[in-house]
């Protein structure tokens, strides 16, 4: 004999209480979904808003981060220039070192005060410079690594030992304001006060501005400028002004190096 499905083996009751439970499972698992669509609706605005605060916050990151690492790498490249232009060791370089874009005053009639004539107020400027610096003092041990052999001036041991040192850039401003002292028309001012260079003896004037005309010679040449500068054009006068072609005159023109 066959069985019944057991839902037949159910009451009345039973099944109208199993169709109720259905229908508000039914209805409930609708307003769930329904609850659920409308949260998801709901937070979707937010959800943008915090993905584009993720974003700014990235991209400020990435941003941030770049400019740091040009500023490192322009730390690091002046400090290598500095170091590629000195030979040997030196405790500048143990210093940060930072370079700046400078335009050059390379006029020939816009004088400043290093073209001025001879005068205490110029002599003072040069002096500025850093000329007057009095030499320094490193340690003997740090003497072979800035280049220094044993025979060269040393302190007494009783007053700290150590070598007597100078910066080469004071030294070729030094050279330099040599040279301006014994230009033609500067020198007689010079050697009349025997003052600057023309303290001296004239053989040792003469043995002074030969040294320094070939250390600024090679100066120059071990850290020659690539750079470019432009020219300008000029007219030539004549006795009858300014050459015109339209005269009928040759019409000259002469490169002048002026960059201001």
């Amino acid at each position: 004999m066959a069985s019944k499905p057991r839902w037949q083996l159910l009451s009345q009751d039973e099944k109208q209480l199993l169709e109720g439970y259905h229908d508000e499972s039914s209805d409930d698992g609708r307003s769930e979904a329904t609850s659920v669509r409308a949260l998801l609706r709901e937070s979707k605005p937010l959800a943008k808003f915090w993905m584009l605060a993720l974003g700014l916050t990235l991209l400020s990151s990435i941003v941030m981060n770049v400019i740091l690492f040009v500023q490192r790498q322009r730390t690091d490249l002046d400090h290598l220039c500095t170091r590629q232009m000195t030979l040997n060791w030196s405790p500048i370089l143990d210093k940060p070192m930072t370079y700046t874009d400078i335009r050059f005053n390379g006029s020939l009639f816009k004088s400043d005060i290093y073209r001025q004539p001879p005068s205490p107020e110029v002599d003072q400027k040069w002096l500025d410079l850093g000329l007057n610096l009095r030499p320094q003092v490193i340690p003997e041990s740090q003497g072979e690594k800035a280049g220094l052999t044993p025979n060269q001036a040393k302190r007494l041991d009783s007053q700290g030992g150590g070598y007597f040192v100078e910066v080469e850039a004071i030294h070729h401003l030094h050279c330099l304001n040599v040279l301006r002292q014994n230009i033609w028309f500067n020198a007689d001012y010079y050697r009349e006060r025997k003052i600057g260079v023309w303290s001296n003896t004239e053989p040792v004037v003469r043995l002074h501005v030969g040294h320094c005309i070939n250390i600024i010679r090679q100066q120059l040449m071990c850290t020659a400028d690539t750079g470019l500068f432009g020219q300008m054009w000029t007219l030539t006068e004549s006795e009858h002004g300014l050459s015109n072609t339209n005269q009928g005159r040759q019409m000259s023109r002469h490169i002048k190096r002026e960059t201001l």
